[in-house]
């Protein structure tokens, strides 16, 4: 998944270290206080995003359609939300610069992953392929 792949990518730059938006959420949640608002429950929970994500593809793989698409929408919403946050988000006083990178990959995988979702639950279900793959199950 795109979203996975850009919260591995640089978020913050610290001097001369980059860090991905995992040693990012950490720095952030340090220095700005952000993690006594209300941001924190996100921050404290975003080293598992690669585990959700994985969950999704397994919920869809094993034919849980519907419910992956769910999940997916609601998770994309989510990491699009940091992604867009951490992009947009011009925090003062500290000596950390934002990388761009990492955020706008985030956000456009977080597009396409609520796009995809709502492309599933808009579908119609065709309810007689799933009723003839029964039956030829049975018959052979």
């Amino acid at each position: 998944m795109l979203i996975v792949v850009g919260t591995f990518l640089p978020w913050l730059r610290s001097g001369e270290v980059l860090r991905d938006s995992y040693a990012a959420v950490g720095v952030l949640g340090r220095v700005s206080g952000l993690a006594d608002g209300a941001v924190g429950p996100l921050l404290a929970v975003w080293p598992g995003v690669g585990i959700v994500a994985a969950l999704c593809v397994v919920a869809y793989v094993t034919g849980f359609v519907r419910t992956a698409a769910v999940a997916n929408v609601l998770f994309a919403a989510i990491c699009g939300v940091m992604g867009g946050f951490a992009a947009f988000h011009v925090h003062g006083g500290t000596a950390l610069g934002l990388v761009w990178v990492g955020p706008v990959v985030t956000v456009l995988g977080a597009v396409l992953g609520v796009l995809g979702g709502v492309a599933v639950l808009v579908a119609p279900i065709d309810r007689d392929r799933r009723h003839r793959r029964t039956i030829s199950e049975h018959t052979v």
